[in-house]
């Protein structure tokens, strides 16, 4: 069944519960990240940090698409469909909401830099690889990808809360969520 031209991918009324499920799954892979770096899988924590980064991303682009009713439904729609762009969009709608943070082209430069590197990141606590260029083998259990994943958790248990304590900022309808 198609949809009506005029109405959004997601009804304004399921928003804040659409907030809320992403919010419990991002803590979710990142409970489940920090459980599987105890057990010394780290590549697949590795992996699930930065797959829990990109759940988050999808809760913010619910919260700017709340605080925007009339925008953002190409770009919800786009994250729930396309696995690229989830942080892609979500940086962009969370710069363009604190302006003064750098100038546009030099958001746009950051985001693509960051996003390259996290998917990379993905990817590299999943698969065996061999370096060519280093003349090694990569694999999601070495010492390297041990290191990456304990970075990587800290620093997405930093951001979370860093961004979580921005919620006082938002209007009350969405203060509601976690």
């Amino acid at each position: 069944m198609s949809r009506k031209k005029n109405t959004p991918y997601i009804p304004n009324s399921e928003l804040n519960r659409g907030i809320q499920l992403c919010d419990q799954n991002a803590k979710s892979l990142l409970e489940d990240a920090q459980l599987l770096f105890s057990k010394g899988s780290y590549g697949r924590s590795l992996s699930l940090a930065v797959l829990s980064m990109e759940e988050y991303a999808k809760k913010w682009i619910l919260i700017a698409r709340s605080l925007h009713p009339d925008k953002f439904d190409k770009e919800v729609r786009d994250a729930f469909r396309d696995h690229d762009l989830k942080l892609k969009y979500a940086l962009l709608m969370l710069i363009r909401e604190y302006p003064k943070a750098h100038p546009e082209d030099e958001i746009l430069k950051i985001i693509e830099e960051t996003w390259n590197k996290l998917e990379g990141l993905r990817l590299r606590g999943f698969y065996v690889d061999f370096w060519k260029e280093r003349d090694r083998w990569l694999s999601p259990q070495d010492e390297e990808c041990k290191r990456l994943a304990e970075v990587q958790i800290k620093l997405i248990i930093d951001h979370i809360k860093k961004i979580d304590s921005w919620v006082t900022e938002i209007p009350k309808k969405i203060r509601k969520t976690p």
